[in-house]
């Protein structure tokens, strides 16, 4: 909690700075100086907010004010209510799409169309829930299409729909909105499929904000039929340069379930209370922990303590682990040779490789929940892929500006100590190959990963 305070605090003052001194946005005199000292709550940090930061009057308002303003439970829960019995795999379900925040704005007019996001990648997994953030305002009910659409290469603007929800948000709803699928309703995604949604009306309430550096594919349909699920469509070549407050939670950890359709599929919805109150059930092979694992792939730990033995996959490599309770608390796990590695104890000479100097290695670890939380990797990096540079104070402000960053979807970091210099990174283990050790010595690479 400390950190996530810290975190979030470190995040607000970055904002109210970057203008004046985008290349120093952590060095605010008066303020970093005694952070590492806030409390454990908010109460406490407001106390210790107002003794290190007197002197910066303006700025503290307008951080008190986003903290009375804060809510947690809102932006930080799960899909799912706590001791439900959704399905949970040993990976937990993770976030793919855009940080679901208020962009200020809506289309009262001109959204009816079919929306594609070009950004976000999904992985093979499985769809279990949406969220979209609804703006205030909107005058009338209006009814929408949740949709997964599967690019046809080599085209870049031709889709195929695979699966869709309809949903009706109503005109006194606003904010967060949350839309659990029940467990018919699921879809298991191929790697590359696309978050979409189609407007039934003119007007779309789901907020959004003008980026240059962000596609959103469209299809015009005025007075044309809702595209139908399992028929292909041509897109705008030219796209909107925008960012819709949309996303998914997907299930990675049992991807083949026979509960999950791949083909496509329609599913329909009207009224709220089904979307949040129905869906329960469990994944076969899936178990319930305190921990999750966090999985990176053509990776391996040397110098630990382990016992070896062999399992044909790394699932009961990681069930071997589980059976020896809190002795084992990861593996390397190899799909050739079947030979799987539990490992009881890390030591000083203990150092991840990625890629793994022999092929066929996989790496995993166990990861205390709930939330987001971060995977560091020291001596780590990945090659070419910084969004954003700037100057941190430390690794912690480096984690709390990607926490915080709404121009990309951060979800890595990498920090230089010498340099104080921060890299904030759309690509992470699940979509890119780590270096590591990397090539310069000196640097600290972390992960964001989420868990409940």
């Amino acid at each position: 909690m400390e950190t996530f305070l810290i975190g979030f605090t470190l995040a607000i003052i970055l904002a109210n700075t970057a203008q004046v001194q985008p290349q120093k946005a952590f060095r605010k005199k008066g303020i970093v100086e005694d952070i590492s000292k806030l409390g454990t709550s908010i109460h406490d940090e407001h106390v210790a907010l107002t003794t290190c930061c007197e002197n910066n009057g303006n700025m503290v308002k307008q951080v008190l004010a986003r903290l009375d303003a804060l809510d947690l439970k809102s932006k930080c829960e799960p899909c799912e209510n706590n001791g439900s019995t959704y399905p949970r795999g040993p990976q937990a379900w993770y976030f793919y799409g855009n940080n679901i925040t208020n962009r200020k704005t809506f289309l009262e007019s001109g959204g009816r169309k079919a929306w594609v996001d070009f950004e976000t990648d999904l992985p093979q997994g499985i769809v279990t829930c949406f969220a979209v953030y609804l703006e205030p305002g909107v005058n009338e009910d209006t009814e929408v299409r949740l949709q997964i659409w599967r690019p046809i290469p080599p085209s870049r603007t031709k889709y195929l729909l695979v699966w869709e929800k309809e949903v009706t948000f109503l005109k006194n709803e606003y904010g967060l909105r949350k839309i659990k699928l029940l467990l018919s309703e699921r879809f298991q995604t191929t790697s590359g499929d696309k978050i979409g949604w189609t407007n039934e009306g003119d007007v779309s309430p789901i907020s959004l904000s003008y980026n240059v550096r962000h596609l959103t594919h469209f299809l015009p349909l005025d007075n044309s039929p809702n595209p139908k699920v399992g028929s292909e469509y041509e897109f705008e070549s030219l796209p909107l340069e925008s960012q819709f407050s949309i996303g998914v939670w997907m299930d990675t950890s049992c991807p083949e379930s026979p509960d999950c359709p791949s083909v496509p599929t329609k599913r329909k919805d009207r009224g709220r209370n089904k979307n949040n109150e129905d869906g329960q059930g469990v994944y076969e092979g899936c178990e319930k922990h305190d921990y999750n694992w966090a999985t990176l792939n053509n990776t391996c730990m040397n110098g630990v303590n382990k016992t070896v033995i062999k399992t044909p996959s790394i699932a009961e490599c990681k069930k071997a682990c589980e059976e020896k309770s809190s002795e084992c608390v990861a593996i390397n796990h190899n799909g050739v040779t079947e030979e799987c590695h539990l490992i009881v104890e890390f030591t000083k000479e203990s150092q991840i490789h990625s890629p793994c100097e022999l092929n066929g290695w996989d790496y995993a670890e166990k990861r205390a929940k709930p939330s987001w939380a971060w995977f560091d990797i020291p001596n780590t990096c990945i090659k070419s892929s910084n969004k954003l540079i700037f100057t941190a104070i430390s690794l912690i402000t480096c984690k709390a500006a990607c926490e915080h960053e709404e121009s990309i979807k951060c979800m890595s970091i990498e920090f230089e100590e010498t340099s104080n210099e921060c890299h904030l990174q759309t690509k992470y283990s699940g979509n890119a190959q780590l270096s590591s050790p990397c090539h310069s010595k000196t640097w600290h690479y972390a992960e964001r990963h989420y868990f409940y």
